[in-house]
């Protein structure tokens, strides 16, 4: 609106100017008119005085001091005799007659005077007549100069009037567009705010819209997989099997983290199910758990592949294929040794124990050695279990003692579920001789049976030393 107020006032001050023009303008044309009407009175009044001029005899004077010429000529002549009558004298009948002839030149001058006179008034009358013909030439002049002002004030007012007409027609129509541009801008805010609020609401809908149905997905895949699983428990196989291909074939074409997890779970289940009779399958879809979602930042997926590839060293181990089982877990500790998860943690300590049985069951004592120091490294304290198989199997390649093992057993809690077991070391430890083998073979029992400090005490006094 502030540009509609200066473009009114610029209009406004337009319409002066134009009023100050007019007025200039019809100044002119009455001054002009008066100056012309001037001349043309002046024009008239000499033309009248010419015209009198011309019905004179001769110029006269309205002075006492200058008479006709007749007068000077006769008075010349009567002067002269005068002058002649007393240098010789004069009889009666020369001053009879000069007498007459003066009163003759008297009659005379009297007419002429008349004459003058007559003139003299005709003058005044015409004079007269001409100041009246100017009075009334002035009235008629001011009747008329009041007249044209009156129409130059109308003129003035009509031009003024119109001009402002036209000055608030002109600042109308332009406060009328302002009004417009001004409605249609602020119109155009306002939709444009309101379809952005739109389309926030639009896709804060979607979004939930999204999460529910991912959410419904999500707990459908997580229904399936344990509907398989629980077929799996009850040795239905190809049934589980097909549950969990559903929700891999459900999920793996999208980027969806959610979906992608699930898809990594039923990978998983899927090989788990597989070892249970088919171990070569099974490792094939371990190994493609592991080539999908290796790289994988997210923590529950690397847990997830961090469990397969433990589980596909042990199958591996099962199949007797100990190095592939040994580079199944070296690369579970490459890729995960540096994780901060607890659970990946615990599954690198058990991956590089057995790496380390691994290595000696397969006759690399050079490779179980180094493995072993690697693993004492860096399991932690608080893992009793692993610290007294790595123990055992450092006793078993000659790093370690007896009475070393024994004491990291006796510091494994009571009431700890213990889980390892020792058929893979069975053939290493039928090599071993006496008492050694005696004496591993009591700890081999302690761990796969009895799980009895006292009677593994008991069984360890009982073995002959050499």
């Amino acid at each position: 609106m502030r540009c509609f107020n200066v473009r009114l006032n610029a209009t406004l001050v337009s319409l002066s100017f134009i009023h100050k023009d007019v007025t200039r303008v019809l100044t002119s044309l009455i001054r002009f008119v008066f100056i012309s009407f001037l001349f043309s009175s002046t024009a008239v009044f000499s033309a009248d005085n010419v015209t009198n001029s011309t019905e004179q005899v001769a110029p006269q004077n309205t002075s006492n001091t200058q008479l006709p010429e007749w007068f000077y000529r006769e008075l010349t002549s009567i002067r002269k005799d005068v002058s002649v009558l007393d240098a010789t004298g004069a009889s009666k009948e020369q001053i009879q007659e000069l007498k007459e002839r003066i009163a003759k030149v008297e009659v005379r001058f009297e007419e002429s005077q008349l004459r003058v006179d007559g003139k003299l008034n005709e003058q005044r009358e015409r004079i007269g007549d001409i100041a009246d013909s100017n009075s009334f030439s002035l009235e008629l002049f001011s009747i008329l100069a009041g007249a044209l002002g009156l129409a130059i004030v109308g003129l003035s007012w009509f031009f003024s009037s119109s001009a402002k007409r036209e000055a608030v027609s002109s600042a109308k129509e332009e406060a009328e567009a302002q009004l417009i541009e001004w409605i249609s801008k602020e119109e155009r805010k306002i939709t444009s705010k309101f379809e952005k609020q739109i389309q926030a609401f639009r896709q804060m809908f979607e979004d939930e819209l999204s999460i529910v149905r991912n959410n419904a997905e999500i707990q459908s895949a997580q229904t399936d997989i344990n509907r398989g699983l629980l077929l799996a428990r009850d040795n239905k196989i190809d049934e589980a099997i097909d549950l969990f291909e559903s929700v891999i074939k459900r999920f793996s074409s999208t980027n969806s983290l959610n979906h992608q997890r699930q898809v990594a779970i039923a990978l998983f289940w899927k090989a788990h199910a597989l070892s249970r009779f088919r171990l070569d399958e099974a490792i094939k879809v371990y190994s493609i758990l592991l080539d999908t979602f290796s790289a994988s930042e997210d923590t529950e997926i690397q847990r997830i592949v961090a469990r397969g590839l433990f589980n596909r060293g042990v199958a591996f181990g099962e199949v007797r294929s100990f190095e592939e089982g040994i580079l199944s877990y070296r690369l579970l500790v490459d890729l995960f040794k540096e994780s901060d998860d607890s659970e990946i943690q615990s599954l690198v300590s058990k991956a590089l124990a057995n790496k380390a049985e691994y290595a000696l069951v397969d006759h690399n004592r050079d490779m179980a050695s180094k493995s072993i120091i690697e693993a004492i490294s860096f399991i932690k304290n608080e893992e009793k279990e692993l610290l007294s198989i790595v123990e055992m199997l450092s006793f078993i390649v000659g790093n370690s003692s007896l009475n070393q093992v024994v004491f990291k057993i006796s510091e494994i809690p009571n009431g700890i579920k213990l889980g390892w077991k020792s058929k893979d070391l069975r053939t290493a430890i039928s090599e071993l001789k006496s008492p050694k083998k005696e004496q591993v073979e009591a700890l081999a029992r302690f761990f796969d049976e009895h799980k009895d400090k006292n009677k593994l005490k008991e069984e360890l006094a009982q073995i002959p030393s050499v």
